[in-house]
């Protein structure tokens, strides 16, 4: 954190000037003009704060007689004095009495705007970006030209205000759309996925049963999901449509159709139990039932300075009184973890399945193990089945939950619902 600090005070100093840093900015000595409105151009006129690059300036004015030793384009703060935050741009030498010629504001440096402004500590807000033009020695210094921008540090944007160039194209957008799994029975959970390209993609997708929306879910990392078990049964035909948060920055897409067969149920139920991680700073008679330990899962970290944890499924009870014993099946699948300081994937997140009390028969058999990393069990999995004439009486079962938390997470407290579903068979 001290480099990055140092490197953006420097990116906010004319190399040779004389300056007083206070604060985090550097203050212009008393002779320093307020800013010229207009006259400087930026195009494009709208980009992501991350990027090492806000595009290319060019100014209608030149600098002054005065003040021809040098000049660079800065984000600057309005006033008498005038305050330089950040430069933007290279130094520029032997002005003069003609503008200078186009430049790139590409100073900024690795992690962008988001990343100097962090360092020190400058709000999301309106600001003004200025040719700041240096006499002899810098010992002063002028604005010839300058524009406004608004700079959204939770949204990641930044844009002109007035005076920017020709706004770009939006980025073409295109949507694919998965399920999983295809065919299942009447209330088993179908996970769809919508994958949309484009980078940077900022929006939300909508997932269509023909005409009949089954919910939403906001694009993250290319990717939104949603788990529905309202699907009625025979055939249905499925589409995904990404809606832009902003319809000037990203182009709207739908996927093709895909098809889900959802067959008649046979007995069975679902249920949930909350999981927590803390990451820190380093067809018969008689029924089938099921009952889920609804007590939260804590998730403990194995090794200190790993991102790793693990917890026990708390108990999950099956209990089949059919006649005749026909099968079942139970499956589970978790949603993504979020918290305070951000989100991610329950793909991280794998089981090792067990048989903690067997039935009398004991001829249940318990799930393979899922490793965390795609998909883990952020797509359904099983926990444990019994085939046709096994599985009678009751079944507890169990096992141990791995979470492999992805290292850019955030510290803070997370938390995540792993749905359990039994299917009779």
């Amino acid at each position: 954190m001290v480099d990055r600090r140092r490197r953006s005070l420097r990116a906010a100093a004319l190399v040779g000037a004389c300056a007083v840093v206070a604060g985090g900015t550097l203050v212009a000595p008393a002779g320093a003009q307020a800013a010229v409105d207009g006259d400087l151009t930026i195009n494009p006129a709208s980009g992501s704060t991350t990027a090492e690059s806000l595009g290319e300036y060019t100014s209608a004015n030149p600098c002054p007689s005065t003040h021809r030793f040098a000049a660079n384009v800065q984000i600057v703060q309005d006033g008498t004095p005038l305050t330089l935050l950040v430069r933007l741009s290279a130094n520029i030498f032997g002005l003069s009495d003609a503008a200078p010629p186009p430049g790139q504001l590409d100073a900024v440096g690795v992690g962008g705007l988001a990343q100097v402004f962090a360092d020190n500590g400058l709000p999301s807000g309106d600001y003004q970006v200025a040719l700041i033009c240096y006499n002899t020695g810098a010992t002063s210094w002028t604005a010839a030209a300058s524009t406004s921008i608004r700079v959204d540090l939770g949204g990641g944007t930044w844009n002109v205000i007035d005076g920017g160039g020709e706004e770009p194209e939006p980025v073409t957008t295109t949507t694919s759309l998965a399920a999983q799994p295809t065919t299942a029975r009447a209330g088993q959970p179908v996970t769809l996925t919508a994958t949309v390209t484009g980078s940077g993609a900022a929006g939300s997708v909508e997932f269509l049963d023909g005409t009949a929306s089954l919910g939403t879910d906001d694009v993250s990392g290319g990717r939104a999901t949603l788990t529905v078990t309202s699907l009625s049964e025979g055939e249905h035909s499925l589409t995904a449509k990404f809606v832009p948060t902003d319809p000037d920055d990203f182009t709207p897409s739908t996927s093709g159709a895909i098809d889900v067969t959802i067959t008649a149920s046979n007995g069975g139920g679902s249920g949930g139990q909350e999981l927590n991680v803390t990451v820190p700073e380093d067809g018969g008679t008689g029924e089938l039932t099921l009952a889920v330990d609804g007590e939260p899962v804590t998730l403990e970290q194995v090794t200190s300075g790993e991102l790793v944890f693990q917890g026990d499924l708390g108990a999950i009870t099956v209990t089949d009184g059919r006649s005749p014993l026909a099968g079942w099946n139970v499956t589970g699948f978790t949603t993504d973890f979020t918290g305070d300081a951000g989100s991610f994937g329950g793909e991280n997140l794998g089981w090792a399945p067990a048989v903690v009390t067997p039935n009398p028969a004991d001829d249940v058999v318990e799930g393979l193990v899922v490793a965390p990393g795609g998909p883990g069990l952020a797509q359904p999995a099983t926990l444990a089945s019994a085939g046709a004439g096994m599985g009678g009486g009751a079944t507890v079962l169990g096992g141990t939950l791995s979470l492999e938390v992805p290292a850019q997470t955030q510290p803070g407290d997370y938390a995540a619902t792993l749905t359990i579903t039994l299917m009779g068979e």
